[in-house]
């Protein structure tokens, strides 16, 4: 099964709509980030153009609870992230 860099931005554009709340919602997120991560892993393709933000993204839900400069920072980075990835898919 392959892996294609816009299902990885679909992913975390899911998974950036659905950010939790509060500590009650960070289980399910956790869940729903490891199967991402599992899905990056499996395609080698994808893998090695990965960049290292994004490991950092799906590990720390909780730390973006906690501080909120830190969600934004990591929110903006992901927006330039995913607007990089959805112009490498479209052309």
């Amino acid at each position: 099964m392959t892996y294609s860099r816009q299902q990885l931005a679909a992913d975390l554009r899911e998974l950036a709509s659905n950010e939790p709340k509060n500590r009650a919602g960070l289980d399910r997120w956790y869940e729903d980030a490891r199967r991402v991560q599992d899905r990056i892993a499996s395609a080698p393709d994808v893998t090695t153009g990965v960049p290292d933000f994004i490991w950092h993204y799906l590990s720390d839900a909780d730390v973006r609870l906690k501080d909120p400069r830190y969600a934004q920072v990591q929110q903006e980075m992901l927006t330039e992230l995913l607007a990089m990835l959805e112009g490498l898919t479209s052309q």
